[in-house]
């Protein structure tokens, strides 16, 4: 995905309003001149900016009201008088952290590898409990239960970077990891002859390898740059499961120097990779194995129980309630969690809570609500809702003239943008996917609807193309302020 360009704060004269005698001026503007305006009308997406008594109208990406009054500054003359509007913390923290929304391991994998990173003591019982909720409730962890190679693979993967971190530190390795280690390859079940697993005498022999304490490297070897490739082959190979990504980078971050410094990666370092890589193949579950997806319910609980409002119940004395929160969590486990790696993974979750709180901010101010998705079968996922003026937020929720956009964005199906629409005789849907192929796979399984749909009748359905990247579209609406982000003539 390529970079998200930052929003920006400018306002650029179009033209001046037509004068009473029908001619026009350029407008009396030199670079660096501070000016003041004030903000009279709106035009669409244009607003009529008064300065100095003289009318233009203007653009800008930025949330403006008529009557607000702006101290400006010049700061380009041609081809288009640009003004730029005075900093605004929250575009500013916006910009800075746009960077987030093309993050490549999504919010609900990044929840679901700190749940299983967890170490089983020294950490505070509820912070687990609330972790592991929040993995639940995105699917994240449901996801992989079904899976138990890629469970024993997700450990296996964690105990080898610790024992790794110990290793570059010229400390001893501890018997312990390796213990664990090889009582994770034996508790692994029989696969009943399919090859699922890798032989029982092999993993019994390399767990046998590994209870007398793992050297991961040779001393005094001949460097072999062939063992060197195996093992960013295997790497790679391990990181093709979604469920591992992240947990295989950040190994590779720890063994891909120690090769580069040339050292040779022992038989039992490529042993170990390859049971890990032939453990994380995966294996699709049927249907009676998979997890069930979150409900409304759920749905509906998820930016609270992420902690969106966290500030504000705090402000109303709910400080238990607050607590609960996964941002609460995360912020804690930042200052008090001993593992650097558990660390950096709860700032980058909580960062990207942030972030989409300056959203929901941002997005206020164009009277839309925005509630990510953070699922786990979703690589990007957004609810936009038009509300009623009327209606609190809950109330929107369930308000059938409410106006809805999904972008989503799926493996196999792309990105996705799905406009709803209540109207008297039901529900009328437009889905657009991001080419004719996929539009079409839709339609030929459009009956699907019917089955999932059981509370309003639908009454219209139509398959288009046109679906962007959900972060790019978000962000090119906050752009095209006043346009309209949510098509409600469906």
């Amino acid at each position: 995905m390529e970079p998200l360009a930052a929003l920006s704060r400018n306002l650029r004269i179009e033209r001046l309003q037509p004068l009473a005698d029908n001619r026009r001026q350029d407008p009396p503007f030199r670079q660096g001149q501070n000016v003041r305006g004030l903000i009279v009308g709106r035009e669409g997406d244009r607003f009529v900016l008064e300065i100095n008594g003289e009318r233009y109208t203007a653009t800008a990406a930025a949330p403006l009201r008529i009557g607000q009054r702006l101290d400006l500054t010049v700061t380009a003359t041609q081809p288009r008088v640009v003004l730029q509007l005075p900093d605004d913390p929250v575009t500013g923290r916006l910009n800075r952290s746009l960077h987030l929304l093309s993050d490549p391991v999504p919010p609900g994998r990044r929840i679901s590898n700190l749940a299983q990173s967890l170490p089983k003591t020294g950490l505070s019982p509820s912070i687990a409990q609330v972790i592991e909720e929040s993995a639940d409730l995105t699917g994240s962890r449901r996801s992989t239960q079904a899976d138990p190679g890629s469970m024993t693979a997700q450990r296996l993967l964690s105990f080898l970077g610790e024992a790794l971190r110990l290793q570059s530190s010229n400390r001893p390795l501890s018997p312990e990891i390796g213990q664990e280690m090889a009582a994770l390859l034996k508790s692994l079940p029989d696969d009943g002859g399919t090859g699922r697993f890798p032989e029982r005498a092999t993993l019994l022999h390399l767990a046998g390898e590994l209870e007398n304490g793992p050297a991961l490297f040779e001393t005094g070897q001949a460097r072999d740059p062939s063992l060197a490739d195996r093992v960013r082959n295997l790497l790679e190979q391990i990181a093709l499961n979604p469920l591992l990504t992240d947990t295989a980078i950040r190994l590779g971050q720890d063994i891909i120097p120690l090769l580069d410094r040339g050292e040779t990666p022992s038989l039992l370092l490529l042993h170990l990779l390859d049971t890990i890589g032939r453990l994380s193949e995966g294996r699709n579950p049927t249907p009676d194995q998979r997890p069930p997806t979150p409900d409304g319910r759920e749905l509906q609980e998820l930016p609270h129980r992420l902690g969106l409002a966290m500030e504000r119940m705090l402000a109303d004395n709910r400080t238990e309630e607050a607590g609960r929160s996964l941002k609460a969590v995360l912020l804690d486990l930042q200052s008090s969690a001993e593992d650097p790696h558990i660390r950096e993974q709860a700032r980058q979750i909580a960062s990207t809570l942030e972030l989409y709180q300056l959203l929901q901010h941002r997005l206020a101010q164009e009277n839309l609500l925005f509630f990510p998705l953070p699922l786990s079968f979703l690589d990007q996922g957004f609810l936009l809702v038009q509300p009623d003026q009327e209606q609190s937020d809950r109330e929107t929720l369930k308000s059938p003239s409410a106006s809805c956009t999904l972008l989503l964005s799926l493996e196999g199906l792309g990105d996705l943008r799905i406009d709803l629409s209540m109207e008297d005789k039901g529900l009328r849907l437009r889905f657009h996917a991001q080419d004719r192929e996929r539009a079409r796979f839709l339609a030929d399984n459009r009956e699907q609807l019917h089955d999932h749909i059981t509370t309003t009748p639908l009454e219209s359905v139509q398959f288009l193309t046109g679906a962007q990247d959900p972060a790019r579209t978000v962000l090119d609406g906050i752009r095209k302020s006043g346009q309209g982000m949510l098509d409600t003539r469906i």
